[in-house]
């Protein structure tokens, strides 16, 4: 519970004589009542904090951080995507922190794990961060899950990478199977250029495996419908879709393509020819895996949207 906003309860109370249910806040956006929609809204990009007038049934949709990919080796896994959490819950009188998650930042031959968001009531309500990709130094082969993240501890498993002249599987990281899943799987072969590094978990499904000079695509997020029915993601200038793993690193042999991210998630790159991208801000998507000579992408920062009838 958090003391000393701005404008604290008590003074807050003697303004009026209705009592609105969220009278103080910092860090985060109200939106006025959308026509037709019946509600007011309350978005945080960063973290913040809120005062609350008296108990009341308030929708949320809270999202964690997304893992990045890397760079480095020959290819390298998507990120997963940071959890989602979303329902009703009654939020009691008092001020609470809102704690937005970080993305995954991704660098030469390392990748992150992407931070939880919470909402501080009594009873914290946490959406984890996403896997980081799969990742490795030159001369490594790599590791089964090298990109993993162990199980309830992140909500969607980073993609597998593929290194070194071999013929072997990289398996992709486990999700926690409620907030994300697993990430995608990399293949490498016994020539240098045909490899690809698997897709990072989304909230929705698995990461897919890479095939070939191809890398696996991210796993499925969520659309904002699907969380806050009817929410309008233009009016309240937040994206439309979450969740979605980053797409997975490929080779340069023949016919080469980085995998796809969804729900804001980032592309992978392709060997010595085109960079992976980052996650679409504020998605808690996964970054895009790298490979040898180009960058992977950044995982993209959580979010939360508060709702409550009017």
């Amino acid at each position: 519970m958090r003391n000393g906003l701005g404008l604290g309860l008590r003074e807050h109370r003697k303004v009026g004589a209705k009592l609105e249910p969220i009278i103080g806040y910092i860090g985060g956006v109200k939106i006025p009542p959308i026509e037709h929609d019946g509600y007011n809204y309350l978005v945080f990009k960063t973290s913040g904090s809120i005062a609350v007038n008296k108990e009341t049934e308030i929708d949320y949709l809270l999202v964690g951080g997304g893992g990045s990919g890397a760079s480095g080796g020959w290819t390298q896994g998507g990120g997963g995507a940071g959890g989602a959490v979303f329902g009703r819950e009654s939020f009691p009188l008092g001020e609470f922190d809102v704690e937005i998650g970080a993305g995954g930042v991704s660098g030469a031959a390392v990748s992150n794990y992407g931070s939880y968001s919470s909402i501080n009531l009594p009873t914290p309500i946490v959406a984890k961060g996403g896997g980081k990709g799969a990742a490795s130094s030159g001369g490594e082969n790599g590791y089964p899950q090298l990109g993993s993240a162990q199980v309830g501890e992140y909500a969607s498993g980073g993609g597998g990478n593929s290194n070194g002249v071999n013929t072997n599987t990289y398996i992709g990281g486990i999700g926690d199977g409620v907030q994300g899943k697993n990430g995608g799987s990399g293949v490498s072969s016994s020539a240098a250029n045909p490899k690809s590094s698997g897709g990072g978990g989304g909230y929705t499904s698995a990461g897919g495996n890479g095939v070939n000079n191809i890398g696996g695509n991210g796993g499925d997020g969520i659309l904002l419908t699907e969380a806050l029915a009817g929410a309008n993601h233009t009016i309240l200038s937040v994206p439309e879709s979450y969740c979605g793993g980053g797409g997975g690193g490929a080779g340069y042999g023949t016919s080469p393509a980085g995998g796809i991210g969804k729900n804001g998630g980032g592309n992978g790159g392709v060997r010595s020819v085109t960079n992976a991208t980052h996650a679409t801000a504020n998605t808690g998507s996964g970054g895009g895996g790298g490979a040898a000579s180009v960058s992977g992408g950044n995982g993209a920062d959580g979010i939360c949207i508060l709702r409550w009838a009017i």
